[in-house]
């Protein structure tokens, strides 16, 4: 058997596994939903910087060089903080982990949409309240 006969079996035995998977209801498996509430307040405690990691002193990390984009994490909401662990090499066959906390920004996107909708409530509010005082005015 080739090495190609092999990829094959192994695609199309993926997809029959895929297909046959079991659909769970998202109510079923999500609990606890709860409305975001104060999403202003999780973005406000959110510093955007730009940033290089120390390639020199952690070399072994193998941190990437170029400009990075990000938050810092001393004032962050704990919503938004995640620890992330790592894992580099000390020697030919030894290993260490490092851990460090980060802004997850996946878990930003709900804030952010949370943010949106309720900025784009005051903002129709605004304009009624403008629309009314233009009809007293006339």
């Amino acid at each position: 058997m080739t090495l190609k006969s092999i990829v094959i079996i192994g695609a199309i035995v993926g997809v029959a596994h895929t297909a046959n998977a079991q659909q769970i209801n998202e109510k079923e498996l999500k609990v606890n939903v709860q409305t975001i509430s104060q999403p202003f307040a999780v973005l406000n405690s959110l510093e955007p910087v730009t940033f290089n990691y120390n390639t020199v002193k952690y070399k072994a990390f193998e941190l990437p060089k170029a400009k990075q984009y990000g938050f810092t994490t001393e004032n962050a909401s704990p919503e938004v903080l995640q620890t992330q662990s790592k894992i580099y090499k000390t020697g030919k066959n030894a290993t260490k982990a490092f851990k460090y906390d980060e802004v997850n920004n996946e878990n930003l996107i709900p804030v952010l949409v949370a943010a949106i909708k309720e900025q784009k409530a005051e903002i129709e509010a605004l304009r009624k309240e403008l629309e009314n005082l233009k009809k007293v005015s006339e």
